[in-house]
């Protein structure tokens, strides 16, 4: 993961407008260093960056889930789903904000995926 972290802060001294590499130190830092506040502040230049991503929105939706956050999370993963709704399926990431937190009032349903036969995803319509 350090070589991971090297390369990431590498090619934002390169250019510091990639969206992506700003997504990628935050995972580095939410998932593996844990320092929530530095992976936030990634998330967030991320998406004033590229506000339309649904991998920085996918990534701070996480973030907030761990952060407790779970009216926030639900409004970026609902819009990560909408830019892309046959990305990363968010039922499951609803489902996080609810398991062992008795928040199930966040886990509001989320539109049905587009019917696209033959779609892997298709058959997980079903959990909305």
């Amino acid at each position: 993961m350090a070589e991971a972290k090297t390369n990431v802060e590498q090619a934002l001294l390169l250019d510091g407008t990639l969206a992506q590499a700003h997504v990628a130190l935050g995972e580095v830092k939410d998932y593996y260093e844990w320092d929530h506040e530095e992976a936030g502040q990634e998330f967030a230049r991320a998406l004033a960056l590229a506000p339309n991503s649904e991998r920085a929105l996918r990534g701070q939706g996480w973030h907030q889930i761990r952060m407790k956050r779970f009216e926030e999370a639900r409004r970026a993963l609902r819009r990560a789903w909408e830019l892309d709704p046959f990305s990363h399926p968010p039922q499951g990431w609803t489902a996080s904000m609810t398991s062992g937190t008795q928040q199930r009032k966040f886990a509001a349903p989320l539109p049905p995926l587009p019917d696209r036969p033959g779609h892997p995803g298709k058959g997980l319509s079903f959990l909305n």
